[in-house]
């Protein structure tokens, strides 16, 4: 199998220490100063006001989400994926270079459900495969507009136990669920997991997975993680043609060959 587990007959993986604990530890302390600054300006002027007070936070308060281009200059994407080796096995999944939606990477904070503040709430069911999408529009099929795409879900804390997590359907999906088949979704019994994730660990996912946030019942702690957003670089789907993208380099090999990382590349790569 490799260096990933699949969850279910989903397209997901959970890739254990992808990151390394240096830039996980560096990761943690520039986001930990930038949730303090945040939450402090949220009670100075109301969390509503929290993106205008602070410039290119793009603080969303519902999520307690901001813009990880905020940081840009002490947290580098290339940082966290090409010194982690992952940049092979996302061109794996998206049978090309990818790119990176820059103004779709978020950096979170979740809490245990007993913590939350208005306006923060959990995600609930979604597919990142529908970004874009205008399910309203007559124009088309938006359920056969399922974005090609792969998110980088890099884990800052331990979650899935002691705070909250992913959940992430079994099903494999073709296609998208419009928002009136997601409001009533519940996964049968045995058939979603929520995966114990350690820091430095990283989650995978096609745009066409089902996931939301994982609310274990005694979770105590509060977790961060850095969600990074990826489309083919050599074939950018159309509706994202005036959004800011860039392409990621593949990590050179090292003397000794393949590496773990190539071989997870392989195994998840039908043609490899």
């Amino acid at each position: 199998m490799g260096a990933g587990t699949r969850i279910g007959a989903a397209d997901a993986w959970l890739v254990p220490a992808a990151i390394p604990e240096a830039v996980i530890e560096h990761a943690r302390a520039v986001t930990a100063v930038a949730f303090d600054r945040l939450a402090a300006t949220a009670r100075r002027v109301g969390p509503w006001r929290v993106a205008e007070e602070e410039p290119g936070s793009r603080f969303v308060p519902t999520a307690c989400s901001f813009d990880s281009r905020w940081l840009a200059a002490t947290l580098s994407h290339g940082s966290l994926l090409v010194d982690g080796g992952l940049v092979a096995s996302i061109e794996a999944l998206l049978g090309g270079p990818p790119a990176l939606i820059e103004d779709e990477a978020w950096i979170r904070r979740q809490v245990p459900t007993n913590e939350a503040v208005t306006p923060h709430v959990p995600h609930s069911w979604h597919q990142d495969g529908a970004l874009g999408v205008d399910f309203e529009s007559p124009a088309g099929d938006p359920v056969a507009s399922m974005l090609p795409m792969v998110t980088a879900w890099c884990a800052l804390d331990e979650c899935g136990a002691i705070a909250p997590g992913l959940e992430i359907s079994h099903d494999r999906l073709d296609g998208l669920l419009r928002p009136d088949e997601l409001a009533p979704f519940a996964p049968r019994a045995g058939e979603s997991t929520v995966p114990m994730i350690d820091r430095g660990d990283v989650l995978l996912l096609t745009g066409a997975v089902l996931h939301r946030t994982g609310r274990p019942a005694g979770a105590v702690a509060a977790r961060r993680s850095i969600e990074l957003r990826f489309v083919s670089a050599e074939t950018p789907p159309a509706r994202l043609r005036d959004r800011p993208l860039s392409r990621l380099q593949r990590p050179p090999r090292s003397a000794t060959g393949r590496s773990r990382w190539d071989r997870f590349a392989c195994w998840c790569a039908p043609t490899c």
